[in-house]
């Protein structure tokens, strides 16, 4: 911002009076300038007297602007050159009540009281017979603004009845009449109609001098919202390179969602709390910035339905913008599904966090830290192809099949990505595909065939065929298995929820009364979180519902069976 400093400095020094200081919502426009005049003022760097901000955010009238220009004036010179300013200025805005003198006499002793900025009126409205004159007070505050600074922030969101050509007016008459320095600082763009627009043309080759567009930096604006000391400093700040953001707002918003979580992953794994800052950063843009191609609900969707988008590009014409920009996005940030992607998401869109459910998840994540080291490796692999133009074509497949060498560990995600381009390479994948479909073969039973975004990212043959076939083998369900699945894979099908739907509740007593392992889990996380979930599908709605009902009613005849039995119902799953 050094530039944008020097050509301010220049303005102030130089004889042109009206500057606009222009740019992209949430640059930092403001925030800049509120910084630069402080500063200036501290160092005794400016010659007027006084320094006036003025937002016109909701205001309605000139007579209302004009009377703040004086009232949240603050003194930039030392008092007995106020005081001089003032007696001249006072002076010359009431020689017109010569022939009023009783008017005059109460101004004078108003300004007795009040030779300081800022106090004016308050003092001049105790005096009783000048209570009843409060245009006149103004018009005579109005009349001792003479050679201030006056910024004026907003002009894009005045309302209506105030108009441009007022405002513009305004602003000439304060550069030229009264000799103070002017600043606007708006959007242009965002002016709220054609008219005002063409308004703001008209009356800028008239009255503006200079115009400045704030063109920030990444860093720079990112540098005044994040502490180069903070855990999340490195991946957020990768992210706003990435996707070029300046806004200073959306930057907050990421800040205080990684606040909010900040306590909750106190203790996670360092892979961990990359991998969340990094999401919380790519969510958080999603929803608070508009872009052209790629919206929220795209970002979301994507990421749970397309863990890794390959690195190699489509047909141009099997692509739509969305997915172009999803997949260069992806591949430069290594992005792919996150398992706390849905705790961001949610906090983002309502404010809140299920904190229980949280903590259970990153109990999991933690207790399966090896696999996301086997997942940096990924990571690492990926950076051989991103981060070089070197001729280490043989040494990025090398990453991979080191990635790939403990194949229990290894993702579905991450498997498809590695498989997918060492054959687009000539590498032979068969075996690895023949121990993956059998390491794999509950979570492959699993996988949800009915989701588009899903099941076709699986373009090895071998593979798509032997997902059918364990899938196929898998439709003899069991409540365990189902209950585990949502549990742990917090989603299900519709073949699931046909499944369930269809036991009555001595099913569920039964099954209850075997002593399956892990019952807590299946239960509270698994089958009774049906209890408090919404749909927008009332007849989905009404399945859920019927579910949960026969669940709670197992648990209460289990509960009548011993007073032992009636308390555990009651304090863990909270039936009674």
């Amino acid at each position: 911002m050094q530039q944008l400093s020097t050509s301010l400095d220049s303005f102030l020094s130089s004889k042109e009076q009206v500057a606009v200081l222009k740019g992209a919502w949430g640059v930092g426009k403001t925030h800049f300038w509120d910084a630069y005049i402080d500063r200036k003022i501290r160092q005794n760097g400016l010659h007027q007297i006084a320094y006036s901000y003025v937002s016109l955010f909701g205001q309605s009238s000139l007579e209302g602007v004009k009377a703040k220009v004086f009232q949240q004036a603050r003194a930039v010179q030392a008092k007995d050159v106020i005081e001089k300013a003032f007696d001249e200025s006072f002076s010359e805005s009431t020689s017109l009540m010569d022939r009023v003198p009783w008017i005059r006499e109460g101004l004078s002793k108003a300004k007795r009281r009040s030779p300081w900025l800022g106090w004016f009126s308050k003092h001049a409205d105790s005096i009783p017979y000048l209570t009843k004159f409060s245009g006149l007070i103004g018009s005579v505050e109005y009349g001792l603004v003479q050679d201030y600074i006056v910024c004026f922030d907003d002009l894009e969101r005045k309302q209506d009845s105030l108009s441009i050509k007022e405002v513009m007016g305004l602003v000439d008459e304060l550069a030229r009449r009264k000799h103070c320095k002017v600043i606007l600082i708006f959007n242009q763009d965002s002016l709220s109609c054609e008219e005002e627009q063409k308004a703001y043309e008209t009356y800028r080759e008239k009255v503006v001098d200079i115009e400045l567009t704030m063109l920030p930096a990444v860093r720079e604006n990112f540098q005044l919202v994040f502490d180069s000391a903070s855990v999340d400093f490195r991946p957020v700040l990768r992210v706003a390179e990435e996707l070029g953001i300046v806004n200073i707002r959306v930057l907050m918003k990421m800040k205080s969602t990684l606040n909010r979580f900040d306590e909750l992953l106190s203790d996670v794994h360092e892979i961990t709390r990359q991998t969340f800052a990094t999401h919380v950063a790519v969510l958080a843009w999603g929803y608070f910035d508009q872009d052209p191609h790629l919206d929220f609900r795209g970002i979301v969707e994507r990421l749970s339905g397309n863990p890794w988008l390959s690195y190699f590009s489509k047909k141009e014409d099997e692509e739509n913008p969305a997915d172009r920009r999803f997949r260069t996005i992806s591949s430069n940030l290594q992005l792919r599904g996150f398992d706390l992607d849905p705790y961001i998401s949610r906090y983002l869109e309502s404010g809140l966090i299920d904190e229980e459910a949280l903590k259970r998840d990153l109990e999991e994540i933690s207790q399966n830290q090896i696999n996301l080291e086997v997942s940096s490796k990924f990571s690492e692999a990926w950076g051989i192809y991103t981060d070089s133009f070197e001729d280490n074509l043989d040494e990025f497949k090398d990453a991979l099949i080191e990635a790939l060498g403990d194949l229990s560990r290894v993702s579905l995600g991450d498997f498809l990505s590695a498989i997918d381009t060492l054959e687009e390479f000539g590498e032979d994948v068969s075996g690895y595909v023949s121990d993956y479909l059998k390491v794999h073969q509950h979570s492959l039973g699993m996988v949800d065939r009915t989701h588009p975004m899903r099941y076709e990212r699986i373009k090895n043959p071998a593979l798509r065929n032997g997902i059918d076939q364990i899938a196929d083998k898998a439709k003899s369900f069991s409540i365990d298995e189902v209950a585990e699945k949502i549990a742990t894979q917090h989603g299900w099908n519709p073949e699931d929820i046909k499944y369930l739907e269809s036991l009555s509740k001595d099913d569920f007593k039964v099954w209850m009364k075997s002593s399956p392992e892990n019952l807590t889990v299946k239960l509270r996380g698994g089958l009774l979180m049906f209890r408090d979930l919404q749909s927008s599908n009332p007849e989905d709605g009404k399945r859920y519902a019927a579910i949960v009902q026969n669940v709670e009613t197992a648990l209460r005849e289990v509960a009548s069976e011993n007073e032992f039995n009636r308390r555990r119902v009651k304090n863990i799953y909270e039936v009674e």
